[in-house]
């Protein structure tokens, strides 16, 4: 490298091949006015590898894909074998790909930006456009409402966030802008702050202006805990379940306070103790139904009152007492 960093060429070029087979990161730019524009001439294959500067120290490792726009330098000057590339030109891409227009055109552009046609640079979530595209729509969609509750009552899933023209928002997103994290900052005092976590899958994490949390995931759930779980719940807790709910514990003992009153609701309520039922009411004990029947099948059946035993059989139904030894 003649000159070592007194004869550097500036450059900016579009990137073609970002799949670097020594995992480095590396990645294939064709530069414009140094690089031949026909891909006949010179094949992407033959491109030198690009090195990508990285100032987060590789905490935050992005690679730029194809049909990024980039600029950068070369170390070796005219030689022009050792680009480095120091960050993206965010732009609107106006022009098909190589290969989707009329023969004879410039080939600069990888056939990768036909999805990007007209695509804004910035995401929807700072830009306010595109909003019809990507998981806004499905979360939107699928937005639960009047989800009834055991006592009856009903209550509506909180709407997610929805974009707007933000700049100041921060943002972290996939390569697509299909995955993202958003930081959002209010906007002259007009919006409130949130935290949006959203999946191209639709599901998602947010956290709204007043600290309410939402999670909703469009698949299955997992929460596995190899310690101690403890739950808080100031206010009341409600649980709607379409399906099955079932509970199992495996080790120790099970435990449920309620100062107040519980009810529960059913179409058959069965209970078996491998051991002993104890039932024990601090007034009375009511048992209704309609018919009652009790056996006890390797021991006696016991009764015993502080006061009066009393036996009535409705003679309306043409019943009758019966006792068998």
């Amino acid at each position: 490298m003649s000159g070592l960093f007194n004869n550097l060429i500036w450059f900016v070029g579009v990137v073609e091949d970002s799949n670097d087979l020594t995992n480095a990161g590396r990645v294939r730019v064709r530069a414009f006015g140094i690089h031949a524009s026909d891909k006949e001439a010179l094949p992407t294959a033959h491109l030198p590898w690009a090195t990508v500067l990285d100032g987060t120290f590789g905490a935050a490792q992005v690679i730029p894909k194809e049909a990024d726009w980039v600029f950068g330098f070369f170390v070796d000057g005219r030689e022009a074998q050792h680009p480095m590339i120091m960050g993206r030109i965010p732009g609107m891409s106006l022009s098909f790909g190589a290969g989707a227009g009329m023969p004879g055109e410039d080939p600069y552009l990888p056939p990768e930006t036909a999805h990007e046609f007209g695509k804004p640079p910035l995401h929807p979530y700072m830009c306010g456009e595109d909003a019809e595209f990507g998981s806004v729509i499905m979360q939107q969609a699928f937005q639960q409402s009047d989800v009834k509750q055991a006592n009856d009552d009903t209550f509506d899933e909180p709407p997610v966030m929805t974009p707007v023209r933000n700049t100041n928002n921060t943002m972290l997103k996939s390569k697509n802008g299909d995955n993202f994290l958003l930081l959002c900052d209010p906007v002259n005092n007009e919006a409130g702050d949130f935290i949006l976590l959203s999946h191209s899958s639709g599901s998602v994490f947010q956290i709204d202006p007043n600290g309410t949390i939402f999670i909703k995931s469009f698949g299955d759930t997992y929460d596995s805990t190899d310690g101690v779980k403890f739950t808080n719940v100031e206010g009341a807790h409600h649980t709607n379940i379409t399906e099955d709910w079932t509970m199992r514990v495996e080790t120790g003992s099970g435990k449920i306070w309620i100062n107040g009153d519980m009810d529960i609701e059913c179409e058959n309520f069965n209970v078996k103790a491998r051991n002993q039922i104890n039932m024990n009411a601090a007034i009375k004990t009511n048992i209704s139904g309609g018919g009652v029947g009790i056996l006890s099948t390797s021991d006696d059946i016991n009764m015993q009152s502080y006061g009066n035993i009393k036996n009535l059989c409705n003679p309306i139904g043409f019943g009758g007492y019966y006792v068998s030894a």
